[in-house]
């Protein structure tokens, strides 16, 4: 059976350089907790600014151990954790 992709991201995400760094910091430090190390890589495939690869959230969903709504919630709480001072 093959599960149904969304067309459209929910949620676009753009990470700064230093946004970028420090996620790529927590994954490869090797003590963060296994969720928090999932939602930086799902971040970073998700990233769309020039430096990101802007996948879809199909296609992160494939390549992750992540279910299809995944990469959605991580964006979904990656841009209200930013907008909030």
């Amino acid at each position: 059976m093959i599960a149904k992709q969304p067309a459209v991201k929910r949620y676009i995400v753009t990470l700064s350089v230093d946004e970028r760094e420090r996620l790529n910091m927590l994954i490869q430090k090797g003590t963060s907790p296994a969720r928090q190390v999932l939602k930086a890589r799902i971040l970073l495939k998700a990233d769309a600014s020039e430096a990101g690869e802007a996948w879809s959230d199909g296609q992160i969903a494939e390549a992750l151990p992540a279910s299809t709504p995944s990469p959605a919630r991580a964006s979904g709480w990656w841009r209200k954790a930013s907008m909030q001072p």
